[in-house]
């Protein structure tokens, strides 16, 4: 599963935004969220649970 695209909308947009752009320019894939340490609680974490949401695996 690789990223395609990162779209976010809010105040605080460009604090998430290169994430996605990171991953994009590395050619990683949905592991990349899945095993990467998120300070908790931030709003970066959200990368990993819509990767769950994604792969079909609720983290709740």
């Amino acid at each position: 599963m690789k990223l395609l695209g990162v779209h976010v909308i809010g105040e605080q947009a460009t604090e998430l935004v290169h994430i996605g752009l990171s991953v994009m320019v590395m050619n990683g894939d949905a592991d990349v969220f899945i095993y990467t340490c998120y300070n908790y609680p931030t709003l970066s974490e959200l990368y990993k649970y819509a990767t769950y949401d994604a792969l079909g695996n609720r983290t709740t």
